[in-house]
């Protein structure tokens, strides 16, 4: 209700585009003219991408109370791969003997902050600048073989990303942190809830999701399991919902039938 105006702003950098997390308040100087400025009232609507740097103030005279509805801030290729690289990691090291070998007794000796300034030309000037026109430092073939070595070792663990597990899981952790459908779409008389829903289910047993993407189908340890949100409760919507009573009579984890 009442009226508010909202100016908007373009990126600082190519590299601010998109946060995963919010930015400190940034002061006139820093975020330059805005690319739009609108004054927003009842029924409006103004969409920005995440992260889009905003202002906004009541009009003179005037009150002003909205909603911000803020999606997808951990919905991104780096969440899937932030889940995918640990557990190519862990595979990596269980098959390739290579990645399990001690490092040589000088590694740290060769790499670290130190060792990579040491391997960088001089500001302004190149690896042929030194007194006898080869910078010494520059010239590192042990470090060079070390860092060769570990490359061969990350295309290891490149080759085992398991993306599809790495979605499944984040598709499992949302069905446990979403909110549960309405009673009235799990109100029917066939729909079968509760912790002893699992024990009428048999191989033959004709299962219908009352909502679309209603529930996932995943393998954990070595065992099919169905997550689904329908006995999670409706209070802390995306905390998890391990300690939260739900509203029915929920399975031992609030979230999974196997």
């Amino acid at each position: 209700e009442g009226k508010k105006m909202w100016r908007v702003y373009p990126p600082r950098s190519e590299a601010e585009m998109l946060p995963r997390y919010s930015s400190p308040n940034f002061g006139p100087d820093e975020i330059g003219e805005p690319v739009l400025e609108v004054i927003l009232e009842p029924g409006d609507l103004l969409y920005m991408p995440r992260g889009t740097v905003h202002q906004a103030h009541c009009v003179p005279g005037d009150h002003s109370l909205h909603v911000t509805l803020s999606t997808n801030q951990f919905n991104t290729w780096a969440d899937l791969l932030e889940v995918a690289f640990p557990a190519a990691l862990r595979a990596a090291a269980a098959e390739v003997p290579a990645l399990r070998r001690c490092p040589p007794p000088d590694y740290l000796t060769h790499l670290g902050v130190r060792a990579a300034n040491a391997a960088e030309p001089p500001e302004g000037g190149s690896p042929g600048d030194g007194a006898h026109g080869v910078n010494l430092d520059a010239v590192n073939p042990r470090r060079d073989d070390m860092v060769g070595a570990l490359v061969e070792l990350a295309q290891c663990v490149m080759r085992r990303l398991p993306f599809d597990a790495a979605a499944d899981f984040i598709g499992a952790r949302l069905m446990r942190q979403r909110l549960p459908p309405p009673p009235s779409h799990v109100s029917a008389p066939a729909a079968a809830v509760g912790a002893n829903a699992a024990l009428a289910v048999t191989d033959e047993t004709v299962v219908r999701i009352t909502q679309e993407e209603g529930a996932r189908l995943v393998v954990e340890d070595d065992a099919v399991v169905v997550c689904h949100p329908f006995g999670n409760g409706r209070l802390l919507h995306m905390e998890g919902g391990d300690d939260e009573e739900g509203d029915e009579e929920r399975d031992e984890d609030g979230a999974v039938g196997e």
